[in-house]
């Protein structure tokens, strides 16, 4: 497993798709630099995402998202989550004749409530619209060695053109 030291937290992506009234969880257990580069990028530049099963998701599809950031990862979380329901059931049966029976499964979309809310941290608009500065920005870092060589050919040839002109 990758190391999580960064930010102490595990974090989590949980969407709604178009046609699905069921959350799926698309990323567990990764760290904020794995969310960035895994979804959070893709997200803003409304590219599809690839997914651990490879499996592909079209940013476009995605009408609800939540990041959620813990402590712990996503097994252990989910253990802690189903014992205490598993307790609180067990306490409401105690109490007489009415039986309650607890959740018979449990799945990574039920981290869509816990530990924190870090969705405004990563991003702020629907898929592929975010700003223009911001757009750039993620172009360049992904494109930076291609814009650098971009900028030297640039910078080169003004060199050339001039060193041509004053030579007349």
């Amino acid at each position: 497993m990758a190391s999580h030291r960064s930010t102490g937290s595990f974090h989590h992506v949980i969407v709604l798709l178009k046609g699905s009234d069921k959350k799926a969880a698309l990323f567990t257990d990764l760290t904020a630099a794995e969310l960035k580069r895994r979804f959070v990028r893709p997200y803003k530049q409304g590219k599809p995402v690839l997914l651990p099963d490879n499996s592909v998701v079209q940013t476009r599809d995605i009408t609800w998202t939540t990041i959620r950031a813990t402590a712990e990862a996503a097994a252990p979380t989910l253990e802690a989550l189903e014992a205490a329901s598993r307790r609180n059931t067990d306490e409401l049966n105690r109490g007489g004749g009415v039986v309650f029976l607890g959740r018979f499964s449990w799945g990574n979309e039920d981290l869509a409530e816990e530990g924190q809310d870090v969705t405004s941290r990563y991003i702020q608009a629907p898929p592929g619209e975010d700003s223009l500065y911001r757009r750039l920005g993620s172009w360049l870092a992904d494109n930076l060695g291609k814009a650098g060589i971009a900028l030297l050919l640039t910078v080169a040839s003004a060199v050339v053109l001039t060193w041509l002109g004053l030579k007349k």
